[in-house]
């Protein structure tokens, strides 16, 4: 059961048009948002009739039903981008909808640190299964998205986002592109919880799957 959700996420990502990488948690896309009125600055996007901000690095949060999913970014620096410390690491949360179907957004409006950004999305207030569509703006300017299902959890409150929690959705490391003052991507989702394939023939002869990795 857990090769064939394996093998599903990773059709989930090379349907969004990125090399394949894993995710703990896979579904469907949300329905899409609401027009702005008035329209958005230079520097926002429109998402569910709300003005979100826009930068070099920013993810967006949406979901399909009614109810409070927390989109929670740990910067290099070990810090968390939550509601409750909306600014880190030069990001900042800038919309956090507790009632609706979002979005939830955060935005770096200049160039990001280099380091590992570790993604977790926590369904914080839910009374059902609820899907979500993570949209992801890279510096590289490629988009990246990931979408899931999440269930309700009355201790999701006291998750702490890192890259074993079970609402661990991706992490990004960014490194330095000193040809075009850049950061280049690598794309880096773990696959936690899958356990060692022994009847199918795994990578580089090892007893379990690796990490998948993507270079941007």
């Amino acid at each position: 059961m857990r090769w064939f959700r394996y093998i599903t996420t990773l059709l989930l990502a090379a349907g969004a048009g990125c090399v394949p990488a894993d995710s703990n948690i896979v579904g469907q896309t949300p329905d899409g948002g609401i027009a702005c009125s008035p329209a958005c600055g230079a520097n926002q996007r429109c998402v569910g009739g709300l003005c979100a901000g826009e930068g070099p690095f920013r993810l967006t949060l949406t979901w399909d039903r009614p109810g409070d999913l927390d989109l929670q970014v740990v910067v290099p620096s070990g810090e968390t981008i939550t509601r409750r410390a909306r600014t880190a690491g030069g990001g900042v949360l800038d919309l956090d909808d507790q009632v609706g179907r979002g979005p939830e957004n955060i935005f770096w409006s200049a160039v990001p640190l280099t380091g590992m950004y570790v993604v977790c999305i926590v369904p914080t207030a839910i009374t059902q299964n609820t899907h979500f569509a993570l949209d992801v703006r890279l510096p590289s300017s490629s988009l990246n998205q990931r979408f899931g299902v999440l269930a309700p959890d009355a201790d999701a409150g006291v998750s702490v986002c890192s890259r074993t929690s079970r609402y661990f959705v991706i992490a990004y490391t960014l490194n330095t592109n000193f040809t075009n003052d850049v950061p280049a991507v690598t794309d880096v989702a773990a696959v936690t919880d899958v356990p060692a394939v022994t009847d199918v023939p795994a990578p580089i002869d090892a007893d379990a799957l690796p990490d998948a990795v993507v270079v941007d």
